[in-house]
């Protein structure tokens, strides 16, 4: 049964059991602090990515506003089951595939290893746009889900001449090497909820940086691959995910020397934006005041409900004692942050990292990568020209 959506009324967000510090350090920012915020908003606004087309600041705070998909319209379709959503979402995606000349509707990008047909697909994006555990009805708002859907095929479209359906393998050279030097880890903790560690104290920084036998490409595709892991996932479908990454106080400038500001605004509209990923909380650890300084700017442009999810845990709190209440020191990953655990394994190691082989990866020729430029020092620099988004055909609407 489908019922047209009343005007969204205010709920209470469930507040997450990890607590933030969000006093900034100390007194008050020194001169110097002061100098870096004016050299991180001088470079946020300067740099231009997607070609040239737009400004990493502009661009960044789109994908930050994209976060919950928006608020509920009166327009908006809403159904009591899955079964429903699912059918009226084929539906629309068979409408706007007709109106393509293209095969983007197909999902050609879309890491086959991960799903058995295009139902798998759609069916997280239902998932997505399912209510809320708080709200007292379950529902599935059909319109939300196609919104989301369509902003994902034209993301993965948009890239499609770095995601070559060819290399988009679980096994694919370049993706298992950048999974090694990543380090990344995909767990399931005892509430059955879906976490994600990024320690940037266990990259390896020789082979991103110094000796480049990761490329910026291998780590797109990397990061959208582990993603795909994350978006099929049926715990993290139900229960949405946490993520937690540990910066161990890398500085704003060296950031980008990991992820160039091509790729990690690419990387931010996908996992923020575009995947329909339910972040309950985004958990920041180690970080320097930079991070502070983005968030403060970034501020304005989230939901009351993203603001809330976003944690930065200060030089005062102990990270350890933290992650131990509300996790268990059983489901933290061994050494994530320097810190304490007792995972040896993840879903990134048991799909990926299996295909990991020391011979190959010595002699295996570097990816071809989308970006090389870095920013120096002080100053921005434009990046190296991103794929150039092709406009989208006729777009079909709930009705």
């Amino acid at each position: 049964m489908s019922t047209t959506a009343e005007p969204e009324t205010p709920k209470t967000e469930e507040t997450p059991k990890i607590e933030a510090e969000t006093e900034a350090d100390g007194d008050g920012p020194t001169k110097e602090e002061e100098e870096e915020a004016t050299n991180i908003v001088k470079v946020l606004t300067e740099t231009k990515v997607e070609g040239g087309k737009k400004g990493l600041l502009a661009m960044t705070k789109e994908t930050f506003g994209m976060a919950d998909g928006g608020s509920k319209k009166k327009t908006d379709v809403i159904v009591d089951t899955l079964e429903e959503c699912l059918t009226k979402v084929k539906e629309l995606a068979e409408a706007e595939k007709k109106l393509c000349s293209d095969d983007r509707w197909e999902f050609p990008c879309t890491p086959k290893d991960l799903y058995e047909s295009n139902d798998d697909i759609i069916n997280a994006f239902c998932m997505w746009a399912k209510s809320d555990p708080e709200e007292k009805k379950v529902e599935f708002n059909v319109s939300k889900a196609f919104r989301r859907l369509n902003s994902y095929v034209g993301w993965m479209y948009a890239n499609r001449k770095d995601l070559d359906p060819a290399i988009m393998k679980l096994d694919s050279p370049g993706i298992v090497k950048a999974a090694k030097a990543w380090g990344m880890k995909l767990t399931t903790d005892g509430k059955n909820r879906m976490v994600w560690w990024w320690d940037f104290g266990a990259v390896d920084h020789e082979a991103i940086v110094q000796k480049k036998t990761v490329t910026p490409a291998d780590t797109l595709r990397f990061v959208t691959v582990v993603s795909h892991v994350v978006m099929m996932d049926k715990d993290a479908q139900e229960n949405g995910i946490y993520f937690c990454q540990a910066f161990k106080n890398v500085g704003f400038m060296k950031m980008f020397k990991y992820v160039p500001m091509e790729i990690g605004a690419k990387l931010d509209r996908l996992t923020i934006g575009v995947l329909p990923v339910k972040m309950k909380v985004i958990c920041l650890l180690q970080a320097g005041r930079w991070i502070k300084i983005i968030m403060g700017i970034m501020r304005p442009f989230m939901s009351k409900k993203m603001r809330s999810r976003i944690v930065i845990v200060g030089n005062r709190q102990d990270p350890q004692e933290m992650l131990d209440k509300e996790f268990g020191r059983e489901y933290i990953p061994k050494t994530f942050g320097g810190l304490e655990g007792d995972v040896t394994t993840d879903l990134v190691a048991e799909k990926i990292l299996i295909h990991f082989k020391e011979e190959e990866a010595a002699s295996e020729a570097p990816t071809e990568s989308i970006s090389e430029a870095e920013p120096p020092a002080t100053d921005p620099a434009p990046e190296a020209e991103a794929t150039k988004e092709e406009p989208k055909k006729g777009e079909a609407e709930a009705k």
